[in-house]
C-alpha cells in the first residue's frame, strides 16, 4: 500500500514538473519571438506614426487616387471610393480643403474622417470649394475617407477618347492647414449671436459662455476684453480649465478686464460665468426677449510681456 502512495506521489510530481517545463519552454519561446521582432511589451516599439514622422510624410493619397495632374491647378482623379491618410505628430487644431469637380455625371460624395462623417456633397461637374470646420485632433493616424454614390465611367468608353482609367471625381488643390498660433472659438451654448459695439465684435453672455482654445506651445498668456453687464452690477468669474483664475464686480458702465494665465500645449477651456441673466422684455426696457448677463467686446489674447 505505501509502495502505491510513493508511486502515485512521484507520478503527481512528474506531471508538474513536466506542466513547469512546458510552461517554462512556451514563456521562453514568446520572449524569443519578441525579441526576434523587436516587439518587447515592456519596451517602446517602433510604430506607424513615427516611421511617418521619420520620412516627413504627412499626407499620404491612397492607390485609388491616379496621378497627379496639372492643369490650372494640380489635381488628381479618382477611381471609386480613396482615403487621405492624414499623420498628426502633435495636437492640432486643422481644416481641410479642396476642389471636387466630377466627371461625366453628379456624384454624391460623403466625406469621413476614420467613422466620423464630416459633411455630404453634390459634386458636379463643375469645380466648387469646400473647406471644413475646425477639426481638434490629437497625436495619431486619421483617415479622410471619399465615399461615392456613384460607380465609375471610362472615358474611353464615354467619349471615344484613349484614357482607359474609370473616374469618378477629382480633387484639386488639397491642403491640410494647421493652425500654429492660439486660436479662440465661441461654443454654444451660452452666447448670443454677434453684434457691432462701436465697430468691435461683441457677444452677450447668458449665464456664462464658453470659449475653447487650442495652444500649441507652453507658455504665459493674457486676456483683455472690455465688457459691461445688463442693467445691473453683476459678479464676473472667470475660470480656464475649471479653476477660477479672476474675479470682479462689472457695471453696466463697463470695465476693462486683464487675465493672465499659463497655458500647456492642448486644448483649455475659458468660462466666462456671470451666474444670472436677466429679460429686457419682462423688466419692461424694450422688446428684447434674450436673457442678459454682460457683454464681452473683442476678447484678445497674447503671449504676455
Amino acid at each position: 500500500m505505501e509502495k502505491r502512495r510513493n508511486k502515485a506521489k512521484k507520478g503527481i510530481k512528474g506531471i508538474a514538473l513536466k506542466l513547469l517545463l512546458t510552461l517554462f519552454l512556451s514563456a521562453a519561446l514568446i520572449l524569443l519571438i519578441y525579441f526576434s521582432f523587436g516587439v518587447f511589451p515592456y519596451g517602446e516599439p517602433e510604430d506607424g506614426l513615427s516611421n511617418y514622422i521619420k520620412k516627413k510624410e504627412f499626407v499620404i493619397f491612397s492607390e485609388d487616387f491616379y496621378d497627379k495632374e496639372k492643369y490650372d491647378i494640380s489635381y488628381m482623379w479618382l477611381s471609386k471610393n480613396g482615403t487621405i491618410t492624414l499623420v498628426i505628430p502633435y495636437e492640432q487644431l486643422i481644416r481641410v480643403g479642396f476642389v471636387p469637380w466630377s466627371y461625366n455625371k453628379p456624384v454624391n460624395t460623403k466625406l469621413y474622417l476614420n467613422d466620423y462623417m464630416l459633411t455630404e456633397l453634390n459634386v458636379t461637374r463643375d469645380r466648387s470649394n469646400y473647406t471644413s470646420p475646425y477639426i481638434y485632433l490629437k497625436r495619431g493616424i486619421y483617415e479622410l475617407k471619399f465615399l461615392n454614390s456613384e460607380d465609375c465611367q471610362v472615358p474611353a468608353l464615354v467619349e471615344n477618347s484613349g484614357d482607359t482609367r474609370c473616374l469618378t471625381i477629382a480633387v484639386g488643390d488639397f491642403k491640410k492647414t494647421e493652425i500654429t498660433n492660439l486660436v479662440s472659438f465661441v461654443d454654444a451654448p451660452g452666447w448670443h449671436s454677434l453684434e457691432s459695439y462701436y465697430g468691435k465684435d461683441m457677444r452677450w453672455v447668458e449665464e456664462n459662455g464658453i470659449i475653447k482654445l487650442v495652444n500649441i506651445e507652453k507658455d504665459e498668456y493674457s486676456l483683455e476684453f472690455f465688457t459691461f453687464s445688463f442693467y445691473f452690477n453683476r459678479e464676473l468669474n472667470v475660470y480656464v480649465d475649471d479653476m477660477l483664475v479672476h474675479s470682479s464686480i462689472i457695471t453696466p458702465q463697463g470695465n476693462d478686464v486683464k487675465v493672465k494665465m499659463s497655458l500647456a500645449p492642448g486644448l483649455h477651456t475659458i468660462k466666462f460665468d456671470a451666474g444670472s441673466c436677466d429679460y429686457p422684455l419682462k423688466l419692461g426696457l424694450g422688446t428684447d426677449a434674450r436673457c442678459l448677463s454682460i457683454a464681452i467686446v473683442r476678447p484678445i489674447i497674447y503671449v504676455s510681456d
